[in-house]
């Protein structure tokens, strides 16, 4: 590299600056024989035919270089010896790259971001002193300090000041001589002169190591934040034991990582292929957990929850899978975990308010806030299992669900960290069993204010079905052998499916698509379609407004209010995402409409009866209005209000006799025990409003 070297003269106004990026004594004139003034000069010369490989961002304190390094090496001669001087000693490299381009800028300070070289998935002894690259989520956050980078030492004899670098272990230099004057002990550290820099550690979760920030990306991440970051691997001595030390990275290049979206030709052929024909998200469905049997409608919620809305508000659909055990719920939600692009697992039996949340720790006068599980699901999914066992931290999830939050007050701290996150969560029956005598609210001992929040609830119930359960042990039997990885249908086959009904179940299964598709086909799928806006078209409007407003007149005793006209969008535009759509149909309109019915219908009213099918799969007890006398008392009741509700338009008239009532319970054979009262109690649920002379008034709209 000496030869690198010409006109020495000429590039001695480059030490001018050497003390504001070097930590070593400057030398007088060019010196052929050291290295790093040849990559001075090197850098100087290259930077100023070559300065579009630099990406330049001004402030007023300093200017900020963007450098890609893998271009730097291409544009150098004897980069290979460059490069493992740069391996070498890194810090020589930056402030040699910073000196140079600090000369040709009217020595403004500058400094250097050095970025694309291969991401490091595991640090050892031998990475300290390198510069690496390392991906991982911010779990820590630190407050913002001034930290000194260089002393000022005034002497009180001669006012002559000198700066010095503080220590490689942050001490400050003792300086005891003026180097003027000669005088010993008069230096003084003048703290309005030295000079500081902007301070901010972090922490990752991947190597869990601390990260420390400087300049301009103090306060530009909080935790939950997925992050690229290019530093230099450093030491520190322990504070408790002399002996130890911990590493820790100098960040220079810091950035929010992207999601890696590329698909192969042949993966774009099979998902264009699949989306032209209407077939992809039919195909998701098919591949969503080959190992569970069945449950495509659960399937589809779950993959519309992952994949979210386009609204201004809230994007996040929350799902809720309840059931007996043994119905796969748990493989279902690890599934969806292994789907989304950024998830979180956590087990409600071993979690506290501040794992989901976050938590306030103070550590040598420095606040740090430890982020939670829905924190660092920011933009991604949290998958909640067993959410029944965790009753004491259910108010905790409430803002996250609603407001998209997380806000923080203790300690003297206030502040309000994102969790735009989707829950998708399980729960157990309170008895073991659905008991469907009871409504949900009392088998899951879960509370209206958080049942309400969720987009979608299904109840997975374990009834017996000779049928079924022999297709289901088959399944199972091809799945552990290693026959068959997904069980495939036959458009003559009949499945059935419990608490679903059958329009949209025989739907899905007319559109079974056997193309096989990879989890990680699914996966890129899924981080390309989060990302469409899709729109509403009128069509679509006009279908949901309808909807919205028929339920909001028919549903008894079911809290029907904007949340859910808010769900049914939501599901239109997932829908529509994973067809690859920007505009929501009239079709896209329908199937979030039939899902929303599929979830909901079960859930609020009531709890279940025991109900029988048909050959064709239909539920017998919710068809035939003159045989309700096998459901549950909550089931029977909504069925006689619809009822009345049929006559009332007939008559043109909400006014009831009591022998009018009396001969609608007749008709549908209705068996609730006493009827008075149960009449008086509708009248105390006001469902059935008492006007005087045993003549009650229907109140339609509750």
């Amino acid at each position: 590299m000496a030869s690198q070297v010409q006109n020495n003269k000429d590039y001695n106004q480059l030490l001018t600056i050497w003390s504001d990026y070097f930590n070593k004594p400057a030398k007088e004139a060019i010196d052929p024989q050291d290295n790093v003034h040849n990559m001075i000069i090197l850098f100087y010369k290259l930077f100023q035919e070559n300065d579009s490989i630099i990406e330049f961002q001004h402030t007023p304190q300093l200017i900020e270089c963007k450098i890609d390094i893998q271009q730097l090496f291409k544009l150098i001669d004897d980069g290979e010896q460059l490069q493992n001087l740069f391996i070498n000693d890194p810090q020589d490299w930056i402030s040699s790259i910073s000196l140079a381009i600090s000369s040709l800028n009217k020595n403004k300070k500058v400094v250097c971001r050095l970025h694309n070289i291969p991401l490091s998935k595991k640090l050892g002894s031998q990475d300290i002193g390198k510069y690496i690259a390392i991906m991982g989520t911010i779990i820590t956050t630190g407050s913002s300090k001034l930290l000194l980078e260089r002393a000022c030492f005034i002497c009180i004899s001669c006012d002559e000041f000198e700066k010095y670098y503080v220590n490689s272990d942050g001490s400050i230099p003792k300086v005891n001589q003026c180097n003027k004057c000669g005088n010993m002990n008069t230096m003084k550290l003048d703290r309005n002169r030295s000079d500081v820099v902007l301070y901010q550690t972090i922490k990752l979760n991947e190597l869990s190591i601390e990260v420390e920030l400087r300049d301009l990306y103090v306060n530009c991440f909080m935790s939950g934040d997925e992050i690229v970051v290019h530093g230099i691997v450093k030491t520190i001595q322990d504070e408790q034991k002399s002996s130890l030390y911990v590493k820790y990275i100098q960040a220079y290049h810091v950035k929010h990582e992207q999601i890696n979206e590329n698909f192969t030709r042949q993966e774009i052929k099979t998902v264009n292929d699949l989306a032209k024909n209407g077939e992809l998200f039919y195909a998701m469905i098919n591949n969503f957990c080959p190992s569970i049997y069945g449950h495509e409608i659960v399937k589809a919620g779950l993959l519309l929850s992952i994949v979210g809305g386009s609204t201004c508000n809230r994007n996040a659909s929350h799902c809720l899978l309840v059931g007996d055990p043994g119905q796969g719920k748990s493989q279902l939600l690890k599934f969806a975990h292994l789907l989304s692009t950024r998830s979180i697992y956590v087990s409600g039996t071993a979690v506290s308010q501040c794992g989901l949340t976050c938590s306030v720790n103070h550590k040598n006068d420095d606040t740090i806030i430890d982020a939670g599980a829905l924190v660092l699901a920011d933009n991604g999914v949290c998958c909640l299992d067993e959410i029944d066992k965790m009753q004491s931290q259910h108010y905790a999830l409430l803002e996250a669900m609603e407001q998209q939050t997380i806000t923080l007050a203790k300690s003297a701290v206030m502040c309000q960290f994102y969790a735009r996150t989707t829950i998708i969560a399980t729960a157990n029956p309170a008895q073991g069993h659905f008991n469907k005598t009871k409504s949900l609210i009392e088998n899951l001992k879960i509370q209206n204010t958080l049942l309400s929040r969720f987009d979608l609830i299904y109840l997975l119930i374990d009834e017996p079905d000779m049928e079924r359960d022999q297709k289901l042990s088959e399944h199972i039997m091809n799945f552990h052998n290693m026959k068959t990885s997904r069980i495939k249908f036959h458009n003559n086959d009949e499945i059935k499916t419990p608490n679903a009904y059958r329009t949209l179940n025989e739907r899905l299964h007319q559109n079974q698509i056997n193309q096989e598709l990879p989890y990680q086909l699914m996966k890129k799928i899924i981080a390309h379609v989060k990302n469409i806006k899709s729109v509403l078209t009128l069509g679509a409007q006009k279908l949901i407004t309808s909807y919205y407003l028929k339920i909001r007149q028919t549903a008894f005793g079911m809290p029907i209010t904007s949340r859910q006209l808010e769900s049914l969008i939501r599901l239109s535009q997932a829908k529509a995402k994973l067809c690859l759509r920007q505009e929501v149909t009239e079709e896209d309109a329908q199937f979030a409409i039939d899902i929303f019915e599929e979830s909901r219908f079960d859930c609020f009213i009531s709890g279940l009866g025991n109900q029988s099918t048909n050959k064709k799969g239909q539920n017998s007890s919710l068809n035939n209005s003159k045989n309700i006398g096998t459901l549950s008392k909550p089931k029977q009741t909504q069925i006689f209000l619809d009822e009345l509700h049929k006559v009332s338009l007939q008559k043109d008239s909400y006014e009831f006799s009591m022998e009018e009532l009396k001969n609608t319970a007749r008709k549908i054979n209705l068996q609730v025990g006493d009827l008075g009262d149960f009449i008086n109690k509708l009248n105390y649920d006001c469902m059935l409003i008492m006007r005087g002379n045993n003549v009650y008034e229907l109140n339609y709209k509750r």
